[in-house]
């Protein structure tokens, strides 16, 4: 009998863990706080706030969820966060100054994929067992990632070198370095990896990339300083903050990244992630410690919520059901 009630309360609470990863909720980055805050997209409650080492940047999901996993430059350390216990398991030590962030679930094993701003490298680490096992060149100043899991390619922006590494995500391999601007900062790709977005904060805009040729494709002017990416799931609309402008604008992928809409949100807007119904997105603004709820029918600011000093980087969980693996 005490064996039963103990297999239930197991499954119950195994139940409900399995509930909080799959909840709408956005996992929000403050890294003056060393805070990551947990928010409830639908309501914009604050569900959580976990504490984390000092001065959080990157953050990736798993994809089942089920982990978090933060970069912190000035630690040369990458934490891993349960995500339905809400709090931090441990921190890899990986040296130089992690700061961009992505997983990389295409292989038989979960693998890490960390841009190290400091050694002009790409870092592979093994988060089982809390291990580097690679590194490759990169440009200089290298910032964002992008992951290819269909095509096995890796896009690293270089900012410092105003250029894109092309890497094989399983062998050693330089595909190709693309000139891409100015300053190139921020990456989204699109589904189907044909394209890639870049944000260029040097040149003001925001520039396309054939995946195929390697080539420049699309120009997209944005305002002062564009800093993050979004993509809406129909991938019919691109979202771009602009810190310097204070703005949130609207690009149609489909259209030469023809400008829909300028939404005025937040001083220095950061992060960007859209809702899983893409109705609303969320902006973070660094300096006003808030974030923006925007509604994307009608592009405009519903409100603002507070957030912790240092917000940042915001991502949304992604649902279990939705996992490649």
């Amino acid at each position: 009998m005490r064996h039963s009630y103990r297999q239930a309360i197991m499954f119950i609470s195994l139940l409900l863990a399995s509930m909080l990863v799959n909840a709408d909720e956005l996992y929000v980055i403050n890294q003056a706080a060393a805070t990551v805050i947990v928010i409830d997209e639908r309501t914009g409650e604050r569900q959580e706030t976990i504490a984390v080492p000092p001065g959080p940047v990157g953050l990736a999901f798993s994809g089942d969820g089920s982990r978090a996993y933060v970069t912190h430059p000035e630690q040369g350390q990458v934490s891993v966060i349960d995500t339905a216990q809400r709090q931090v398991l441990r921190s890899i030590d990986v040296g130089g100054m992690p700061f961009g962030i992505a997983v990389d679930e295409g292989t038989h094993r979960r693998l890490l994929l960390v841009t190290d701003w400091q050694r002009n490298a790409l870092v592979f680490v093994d988060p089982q067992r809390g291990a580097v096992i690679d590194l490759l060149a990169t440009g200089d100043a290298p910032t964002g990632i992008a992951v290819d899991e269909r095509n096995r390619r890796l896009y690293v922006a270089n900012r410092d070198s105003g250029t894109i590494t092309v890497l094989s995500a399983d062998t050693p391999e330089l595909f190709a370095t693309i000139e891409a601007g100015r300053a190139p900062y921020a990456l989204q790709l699109s589904a189907s990896g044909g394209r890639l977005y870049v944000a260029d904060p040097g040149g003001n805009e925001v520039l396309t990339i054939d995946t195929s040729s390697h080539a420049v494709s699309g120009h997209g002017e944005v305002g002062h300083a564009p800093y993050a990416l979004a993509l809406t799931p129909d991938e019919q609309r691109l979202l771009v903050t602009s810190q310097g402008d204070d703005m949130l604008s609207i690009l149609a992928p489909d259209r030469d990244l023809e400008k829909l809409a300028g939404i005025e949100v937040g001083r220095d807007p950061e992060g960007v992630a859209v809702a899983s119904n893409g109705q609303r997105a969320w902006v973070a603004n660094w300096f006003d410690e808030t974030l923006s709820l925007i509604d994307l029918e009608t592009y405009e600011e519903l409100r603002r919520i507070a957030c912790d000093p240092g917000c940042r980087t915001i991502v949304p969980v992604p649902h279990q059901d939705e996992a490649g693996s």
